[in-house]
């Protein structure tokens, strides 16, 4: 222990002195107290000196820095898979009826030496303890992640994973614990069965999310078969109860494996669910994954983007490669001179080098404009600037000049998001050819990019986005977009950057929305393991949001059965969780009252079944036996987990840690002095009482 004090502890004599010289002061002639006996006397004496001096003392703020020791015994984080793959084979019994109580059992001899923290994991990582392998979904690197996260700079004796190694979620997670820095011994408890099963199953079906109404489109599917050697299987594609393609798979081996190729059409829009339906064989064991259930969207058709341009230019082949890499959109290019086409059958037009002062370029540019078709500009040393007036946009070019300038980007852009990665390598790119000039607009610009001119930021537009309520225009104050496409692809081995970029600008463009003062927005497509969630708008006519209002949503099942809801508001959005439900097609109803109006809009939406658990039925102990291995634990079976505490104890990298901590308190802040004090002074005036003195 350490004292110290703000002012010289050669004063603590004095605070002595200071309390002897009172007492002697008030006992010197046995004041009030001729008859009490010296010893008695020589008692009050030390009790007002004691007090005296500690008073003094404590006046001096006085500090005292004391040591503490703490022993921090070793935790076992014990994770166990939650998931629905534990119980799918013949042992199921035991595992939901039998397995509880051993795992309790090997608990509690953990906790005789150790802190035990147990949590499952699957579609989610808790601190639940009640196992009921219902998880759709395994995540096992998600759970060493959590570990580290939550006992950083603990403890850690050891980490217990039981599992069957099944993981369809995440990554690797060898991986994942040398990535987290977990050095802490893994030991692993193998449940499941490794001998694989007499199985036939969909594996998956590879298709496009896309496809458009009457246009044939083709899918993967792929197959496996285990166990049937010599056997046939039927496989076969249905929409609804309506049976689309049939083919016959046969197995030559133990493990055979088959890629079916498939083409399918689709004769209306919207949201179509198709099953994949593989024949089942005597024996099997699971029979959930003979079925694969997968949706497309089928759209009426794609959106038309005409590409226009005043004369040949490497950027056009760029544009134009970025844009076909999105099957959404179907391109016309063509030179303005040669065009005759008509610019009202597209949902949005880019003229490259254009309106010129050719009367065609100039035409064509009039057409855009008096039809308010969204308008992709992008700019070289062929446009006349000032024909963009025409849209509220002012350029002042001074003497033709122009800047060699790179992209900066403008954090409070919103009209749609890019990637971090996506905006380093787009802001990396090598400089445009930018007109030196000035630039106003008769509505608000929103800036994608600033000019960046020689390492130095300005406010100067490079891609800048205009609207108003006719119109949507957006323009790339630049020409050699063609050399970012190729910077994209040195820099990430892929143009991804460069091509995802144009493709948001477009389809930001092409993409035009009615304003409704009553919208419901939700998605048409959920998993059985996913809420149904909703967030509607609500404006009046001067397009305000409302507040206050009670919207009801009422959602239908194909039977026809009715679930009502009431929609939650949150800050003026309206917001609907109404949980999880059952696969299958449902419709909705959304409706509210505004100026004595009833409001209502239909919608619908599908919930698919998520049998990614049952793709799989083997265990794999392979996986185990090596995290077990790599983190310096082993691998246990659940006939053999109670020598687990034995392994744990055995091993000496597990051991309590000792922390020593000073901490520095006042001698005001001591209680004990605080007591000594008024127990010394009560005892005085006990004893002089008792004495008789006043």
């Amino acid at each position: 222990m350490h004292i110290f004090s703000e002012i010289s502890l050669w004063f603590i004599p004095l605070c002595l002195a200071i309390g002897a010289g009172l007492a002697y002061v008030l006992y010197r002639k046995k004041f009030q107290l001729t008859d009490v006996p010296r010893r008695t006397v020589i008692l009050l004496f030390c009790l007002r000196a004691f007090s005296m001096s500690l008073v003094c003392a404590l006046l001096l703020h006085i500090f005292v820095d004391i040591r503490s020791k703490t022993i921090e015994k070793p935790t076992i984080v014990f994770v166990h898979d939650n998931s629905a793959s534990i119980t799918m084979l013949a042992d199921s019994n035991f595992f939901k009826h039998e397995y509880p109580n051993e795992i309790r059992k090997l608990r509690a001899g953990l906790e005789k030496n150790y802190k035990v923290a147990f949590y499952q994991f699957g579609e989610n990582f808790s601190h639940d303890t009640t196992l009921n392998f219902a998880d759709r979904q395994t995540n096992i690197s998600q759970a060493f992640q959590e570990i580290r996260q939550r006992y950083a700079n603990k403890n850690i004796g050891a980490i217990i994973l039981a599992s069957d190694g099944i993981y369809n979620s995440g990554e690797n997670p060898l991986y994942t614990l040398q990535n987290t820095g977990i050095t802490e011994p893994v030991y692993c408890i193998a449940l499941g069965d490794s001998a694989q099963q007499r199985d036939n199953l969909i594996r998956s079906v590879l298709a496009n999310t896309i496809a458009f109404k009457n246009v044939p489109f083709r899918i993967n599917i792929h197959s496996q078969s285990f166990n049937l050697q010599g056997k046939t299987s039927k496989v076969q594609v249905f929409n609804g109860t309506q049976k689309l393609f049939e083919t016959t798979v046969y197995a030559r081996s133990t493990a055979e494996f088959n890629e079916i190729p498939c083409t399918l059409v689709a004769q209306k829009a919207g949201q179509i669910i198709y099953r994949v339906v593989i024949e089942t064989h005597e024996g099997e064991v699971n029979r959930i994954n003979n079925e694969y259930t997968f949706s497309v969207e089928v759209l009426d058709s794609r959106r038309k983007i005409a590409l226009l341009f005043e004369a040949p230019h490497p950027d056009i082949a760029a544009l134009r490669r970025a844009i076909e890499t999105n099957e959404n959109f179907e391109i016309t290019v063509s030179s303005a001179e040669q065009w005759n086409g008509n610019v009202q059958d597209y949902n949005a037009v880019i003229l490259h080098g254009a309106p010129s002062t050719p009367a065609k370029s100039a035409a064509i540019f009039e057409q855009i404009v008096k039809h308010t078709i969204p308008l992709l500009l992008v700019y070289n040393s062929t446009t006349a600037l000032q024909q963009l007036s025409k849209l509220g946009i002012f350029m002042q070019q001074q003497n033709r000049q122009t800047d060699e300038v790179q992209a900066r980007f403008n954090s409070n852009f919103d009209l749609f998001e890019l990637s971090a990665e996506h905006k380093q390598v787009l802001e990396n790119c090598p400089p445009l050819i930018t007109p030196y000039a000035t630039l106003s607009a008769q509505n608000s610009l929103k800036t994608l990019f600033f000019q960046n001119v020689s390492g130095i930021e300005t406010s100067k537009e490079l891609l800048f986005f205009s609207e108003n309520d006719q119109q949507k225009f957006a323009m790339i104050a630049g020409e050699g977009v063609w050399r970012w496409r190729i910077h994209s692809f040195r820099q990430s081995n892929s143009f991804e950057a460069f091509d995802v970029l144009v493709n948001k600008i477009v389809s930001y463009l092409s993409l035009t929305q009615k304003r409704d003062v009553f919208s419901v927005q939700s998605k048409q497509l959920f998993y059985e393991n996913q809420p149904i969630t909703m967030q509607v708008q609500l404006f009046n006519k001067s397009f305000e949001p409302v507040s206050g209002k009670q919207i009801s949503v009422v959602i239908r099942n194909a039977e026809g059965h009715e679930f009502p809801f009431t929609c939650i508001e949150n800050n003026a959005l309206y917001e609907l969780n109404a949980g999880n439900f059952a696969p299958g097609a449902y419709t909705f109803t959304a409706t509210t009252t505004l100026d004595n109006e009833k409001l209502t809009r239909n919608g619908n939406f599908t919930v698919l079944p998520l049998h990614i658990e049952f793709r799989q039925t083997r265990a794999n102990h392979a996986l185990l036996r090596q995290i077990a291995q790599q983190n310096g634990g082993e691998l246990f079976f659940p006939s053999t987990m109670h020598q687990l505490t034995q392994a744990i104890e055995n091993n000496k990298a597990v051991v309590s840690i000792m922390h020593s901590s000073i901490k520095r308190r006042s001698l005001l802040d001591i209680s004990l002095l605080l007591i000594l004090l008024i127990v010394s002074l009560a005892a005085e005036w006990v004893v002089r009482k008792y004495e008789g003195a006043q």
